[in-house]
Order: structure tokens, then sequence, then C-alpha cells
């Protein structure tokens, strides 16, 4: 198993590393079990938006279940404060329908949404991060609804 920090190198002072190694090791875990999620393994624009929001809900879904730190620590590891944490969350619910249409709009026409997807999985502005990262909510609402019925 690989854990790439690559992606958090320049700022891991600002992040919990458990909780990012808890999440990472559920990703690596998720893909071995499921190899067609992990992502050289898409095969389409519609993977590359919904298997990868479906694979960072998985995970984010059960780091929170796993770690024990305050709830939504799980979706900023630990870069947030608590109020800003909340702030987030409160962003995305109000904008969740506006990138429903948006998400559904460039799966439709086959055409990448590029600033979505840096909204979704990443930073796409680092002097607003608010605005980053939402298909980590978005995607462990997804996982926290399904374990309801299912669990």
């Amino acid at each position: 198993m690989i854990i790439d920090l690559g992606t958090i190198a320049e700022s891991l002072h600002e992040y919990d590393l458990e909780v990012f190694l808890i999440h990472e090791i559920i990703h690596a875990l998720h893909y071995n079990v499921c190899p067609s999620m992990y992502f050289r393994n898409y095969s389409g624009l519609a993977d590359d938006y919904i298997k990868r929001l479906v694979s960072e809900g998985i995970a984010t879904y059960a780091t929170g279940r796993l770690h024990s730190k305050e709830s939504g620590f799980e979706y900023w590891l630990g870069h947030f404060t608590v109020k800003e944490t909340n702030e987030w969350i409160d962003l995305c619910e109000r904008r969740k329908c506006e990138v429903s249409e948006r998400l559904s709009s460039a799966i439709k026409l086959n055409q990448i949404d590029r600033e979505l997807y840096y909204k979704l999985f990443s930073v796409f502005d680092p002097d607003n991060l608010m605005d980053s990262r939402t298909a980590y909510y978005y995607g462990s609402k997804v996982c926290e609804s399904l374990a309801r019925i299912l669990i």
C-alpha cells in the first residue's frame, strides 16, 4: 500500500496525520475489495465524478466512524476549526442543488466542468477553502444515508 503525502506535504503540520492515515487506509482497503473504484480504473467522465464522489464518501464516512475527534473533523482532517467546519457544512448544504444540477449537466454533456470538479475534489482557490473538497461532504452523506438503511 502506498500513501501519497504529496497532496498535503507543504501543509502537513495543519492536518491530523492519524486521521489522514485512517482516511487513506480506508481507500486502500476499499480499492482492494473493489478495484473498479480506483481512479486509474475509471472508464469515462461519469466514473470520474460519481465513482470518485462515492470513494471519497466511503473514506470520509468510515473515517468519521473510526476516529475519536469531534463530529465533522473527518471532512478537513483537522485543517479547519469546528466553527470553520460548520460554516463549510452550511455552505455545502446551501449549494447542493446547484452542485447537483452542474454535475448532472456535465455528465449528460459528457464534458468536464473543471471548476466544479476542482471544487468537489480539491482546492479550487487556495484563498477560499470554503469552496473546496465538497464531494467529501456529499459522498459522506450518501454513505450515511445508505448505512441507516442497511445497518
